[in-house]
């Protein structure tokens, strides 16, 4: 409501869990122009009280049609009378329409979790880092207190159950397989070696050896894709390893 002119809009009523509703100046109709104001995720969002869903069908009819709503727009679509000030409104909705989306939290938590901790997270592991990422709290201890909170993902990654207990180090797919590039920087690590004369240590044509060289990935998203699974045992057991 604030995006428009002051004026253009007033409150026409307002309900339980801070619901409000607006209808334009001097109509009084809940119409197709009204705005709906509600709370998402510890923040106000509003809508027209229309909505633009987008379809996509599909022949197979072993695949489930999809559908998703298009984020509010400012700027025409024939660009005619397109200001700064709606491009910068329209920008941050679609912004706001991506972070706030279901899937978000899930998604990134997954993430996080293949990076710390384990490739093949559960379904429950994943939850219960999501609820800490809208929440902002974990365990009894509150973060920001607010949508988005990474930290509270984080220490949900780290301190869940799942990523702490022993009996899960019996099970064969839990944790995570080290790229060929990485295992040879731990085994030198672990070698404590040390460059002789104090030059610069050069691996050259790791690319031949090992398939892998620093700097040198096929594509911005590194080596290996998220949900890669080697041919072989991985592959048949249905589980991911390494992740990129």
């Amino acid at each position: 409501v604030a995006m428009f002119d002051a004026g253009t809009y007033s409150s026409l009523a307002s309900g339980p869990g801070g619901v409000e509703a607006f209808v334009r100046a001097g109509s009084g109709q809940l119409d197709e122009n009204a705005i709906v104001a509600f709370p998402v995720n510890g923040t106000t969002r509003h809508y027209f009280n229309k909505a633009s869903t987008v379809r996509i069908g599909s022949s197979d009819s072993t695949l489930t049609p999809h559908s998703f709503r298009n984020p509010p727009h400012f700027v025409s679509f024939l660009f005619k009378g397109a200001t700064r000030h709606a491009a910068a409104n329209e920008i941050e909705e679609v912004l706001s329409h991506l972070f706030l989306h279901k899937n978000v939290a899930p998604f990134q938590c997954r993430r996080l979790i293949q990076r710390f901790v384990t490739s093949n997270p559960s379904p429950t592991y994943i939850r219960h880092c999501a609820e800490a990422f809208v929440s902002g709290e974990h365990d009894g201890v509150t973060y920001s207190g607010e949508y988005g909170d990474l930290g509270a993902a984080v220490a949900a990654v780290l301190l869940d159950d799942e990523a702490r207990s022993e009996i899960l180090d019996a099970d064969p797919t839990f944790g995570k397989l080290k790229e060929p590039l990485m295992k040879v920087l731990w085994l030198l690590r672990a070698l404590e070696f040390t460059p002789a004369d104090g030059r610069e240590l050069e691996l050259d044509e790791m690319q031949d050896c090992i398939g892998q060289q620093a700097h040198q990935a096929p594509s911005v998203f590194n080596f290996y894709k998220p949900d890669s699974s080697p041919p072989g045992v991985a592959r048949d057991a249905a589980v991911f390893a390494p992740e990129g």
